[in-house]
């Protein structure tokens, strides 16, 4: 997902403010907080963790469509340590880069033209950025109502039932009896797309670091699980899947390009979620061609308003989909004020399932 694409007016909201209105200064309880100001993490600058700093700035308003929300929890995603290693600036001088895709907490305002909402309620949320903070805003068209006492949960779903919709049952239309394999089972994405294939009648299987994260894709639906690590590990995964599965969710990035096609059957569909370094691969065409084989890739962050609309209400008015179904397994919690450490529990590779950041709880920043 681009740090570059930001798409509607909510983007802006959520994440620019006038220079003159902020505090860019590590803060704490006993900062001044006269006026509406919300603590918030800013990136800073392009860089490792240590760039997340936290800022203080105005209480955004909702506007139109929009609800303003008092976050509990944050998930935290790869896109963020993408954005924050980047940076869209690379000399940021503004608090114009706060990470963030979803959120779980209370409404506490609903901006003109929500019907379907009301402060006190309690929701999780897909948004564009700006949930690193203790407020953010929110489209109402991509907010869920979701139980007050199961917010922790909350804040791991959006992001990976909107992604996991999209590409499989919008892009690679899934089909009941079909197999698919998925790459990076045991992340927050492969492990709701794992549960949303099996609900809509598919055969899972996955691809896994350990031992560990074999047990855990399987206790959340796979069939079969593989580690990646084993010596043998291609050989084998080629010969199980003998005529070949129907579609290939991959989110371990581009390592597997070229064997992909080999795994997939006639006819398949290959579907990438990351490009791991970015660096060019080479295309073998001729297994392409033989198996008549389809290949794409997606962000979901780049998809217009009204196209997320339109998933939100595909997910929810499913017959065969219940959302209070999806079990959602967090790895670890950090305090807002420890965003970095999360950062680098993500970019370590050892985290299965989803890592969050705890807001509700006053902040404290130190030096």
């Amino acid at each position: 997902m681009s740090a570059d694409d930001r798409n509607g007016d909510s983007a802006d909201r959520n994440t620019s403010f006038d220079t003159a209105e902020c505090l860019p200064y590590l803060f704490s309880q006993t900062s001044d907080r006269s006026g509406l100001a919300v603590q918030t993490i800013h990136i800073s600058r392009a860089g490792g963790p240590e760039v997340l700093q936290g800022i203080i700035c105005p209480q955004p308003q909702p506007g139109p469509g929009e609800l303003l929300l008092r976050v509990s929890y944050a998930g935290v995603n790869r896109h963020d340590c993408n954005q924050r290693a980047s940076a869209r600036h690379p000399n940021i001088t503004l608090p114009a880069n706060i990470p963030g895709l979803e959120v779980a907490g209370e409404v506490m305002a609903c901006g003109p033209g929500v019907e379907n909402f009301r402060p006190g309620d309690s929701v999780c949320a897909l948004i564009d950025g700006g949930g690193y903070a203790e407020m953010c805003l929110a489209d109402a068209a991509l907010t869920l109502p979701w139980p007050t006492d199961e917010l922790r949960t909350g804040a791991a779903l959006p992001e990976g039932l909107f992604t996991a919709w999209y590409n499989l049952i919008e892009l690679a239309r899934l089909r009941p009896g079909e197999r698919l394999l998925i790459h990076g089972g045991t992340s927050g994405v492969g492990l709701i797309a794992t549960q949303l294939a099996v609900m809509g009648g598919a055969e899972v299987w996955s691809t896994c670091g350990n031992e560990e994260k074999r047990a855990l894709s399987a206790s959340f639906g796979a069939a079969r699980t593989f580690n990646y690590r084993a010596p043998d590990f291609l050989p084998a995964l080629q010969e199980a899947v003998g005529n070949g599965m129907d579609v290939i969710l991959d989110l371990s990035g581009l390592c597997y390009f070229n064997s992909n096609p080999k795994l997939a059957a006639d006819g398949g569909r290959i579907i990438y979620l990351s490009s791991s370094s970015g660096e060019p691969v080479p295309l073998n065409g001729a297994a392409l061609m033989t198996r008549q084989v389809w290949i794409t890739a997606s962000r979901l962050r780049q998809l217009p308003r009204e196209h997320k609309a339109r998933l939100a209400a595909a997910l929810t008015g499913a017959h065969w989909l219940d959302l209070s179904a999806i079990r959602l397994h967090i790895d670890s919690e950090y305090p807002l004020a420890e965003a970095a450490r999360a950062h680098e529990r993500m970019e370590s590779g050892g985290h299965a399932g989803k890592i969050l950041l705890a807001v509700s709880e006053p902040v404290q920043f130190h030096q």
